[in-house]
């Protein structure tokens, strides 16, 4: 039976595990609030980019992050503090229980560093286009930087373990 989903069932990473897909989620605050998603799947190196006018309620956000599963969902430290906690990591808690939230600090979240892991990650004759289609997509961009970011300190500190 066909259910229109792809089936992980299969991966680089060995049959029957599910491949690890980590989220960054960034949010401009505001009565209709734009909101930037990354993900990215480290078992096949394909990064989905999106940037989305959401509701206080963040249904298309949630929805979006269902349907791609991931293993970790990365915001920014700020919208994480205790007391002070942002209304779409409440959502995320909630409607997303199981997969675990990870803090970072602010400054993984940066445009720029987006733009240049598309120039360093995306295939030569695709980066034109892609940085065409993320002009005005701050968020988005910037959620990229922050999943490329992370993935990368955790390499360099597994690297570093491993050969330590």
């Amino acid at each position: 039976m066909a259910s229109g989903r792809k089936s992980r069932a299969a991966s680089s990473i060995g049959a029957g595990e599910r491949p690890q897909v980590i989220c960054a989620v960034s949010e401009a605050r505001g009565v209709s609030p734009s909101i930037g998603i990354a993900f990215f799947n480290i078992s096949t190196g394909e990064a989905i980019l999106s940037q989305i006018n959401d509701t206080q309620f963040y249904i298309k956000t949630v929805h979006k992050i269902q349907v791609f599963e991931p293993s970790k969902i990365l915001l920014t430290s700020s919208s994480c503090k205790a007391g002070n906690k942002s209304a779409l990591l409440a959502v995320i808690e909630t409607d997303i229980p199981d997969v675990p939230v990870v803090p970072l600090d602010r400054h993984y979240w940066s445009e720029s560093a987006g733009l240049e892991f598309i120039d360093a990650l995306a295939f030569r004759e695709d980066i034109s286009s892609i940085k065409f289609a993320l002009q005005g997509k701050f968020y988005a961009t910037s959620a990229f930087s922050a999943v490329c970011l992370a993935i990368a300190h955790v390499l360099h500190a597994a690297t570093f373990s491993y050969f330590g």
